[in-house]
């Protein structure tokens, strides 16, 4: 015997209805919760940790080619002031001023590569000790450098001065300190 259905009238059942799934006991349809950002998922994370990481990378590098630029900028101000002091010393023979230059000069640049704070301080025999740290025996304490401590000061050095000699002094001393400098400014 063939199956029979409960008969429905059309006019009772809403287009496109299936009676089968009208009976079944459905719910409707759920949609999904809503993605939320946060807590970022662990690729976010790594992406932001890679952020940081180039930030950081990019700032050393910009600290490091502008330390490079400053470094070769004073190297090029103090030839240029030598060159100056030379030309001048070899035209003029003052020997007053020499000593005056020369020492400006020195604490210009000692106070460029060195901590301000331990350098600007320093006169007498304590500037002339910080001289000689770069050198080679004792050249400002006691040999042609020790009219840096008092000669700025004196209004005759030409009995006591060897200008050439203390200009070849200052000159190498400029060269020792800026090739130890190199980024360590702890070794005052």
């Amino acid at each position: 015997m063939p199956a029979t259905f409960p008969s429905y009238s059309t006019s009772m059942m809403p287009a496109g209805s299936n009676p089968a799934v009208a009976a079944l006991p459905l719910r409707d349809i759920h949609l999904p919760d809503p993605v939320i950002w946060w807590p970022l998922a662990p690729g976010w994370w790594l992406l932001l940790l890679c952020l940081l990481f180039l930030l950081l990378a990019g700032w050393g590098i910009r600290r490091l080619i502008q330390k490079g630029r400053r470094r070769r900028q004073l190297r090029r101000s103090v030839v240029a002031a030598f060159g100056i002091v030379r030309e001048r010393y070899e035209k003029d023979g003052d020997d007053v001023w020499l000593v005056k230059e020369l020492s400006q000069l020195l604490r210009r640049v000692g106070i460029s590569l060195y901590p301000r704070s331990s350098v600007a301080a320093l006169n007498d025999e304590a500037w002339l000790l910080f001289l000689d740290r770069l050198m080679d025996g004792t050249p400002f304490s006691t040999g042609v450098g020790s009219i840096l401590a008092h000669g700025p000061y004196q209004m005759d050095v030409d009995n006591i001065l060897d200008g050439q000699a203390l200009l070849e002094l200052c000159e190498l001393w400029v060269k020792e300190a800026m090739q130890t400098e190199q980024g360590n400014k702890s070794d005052v």
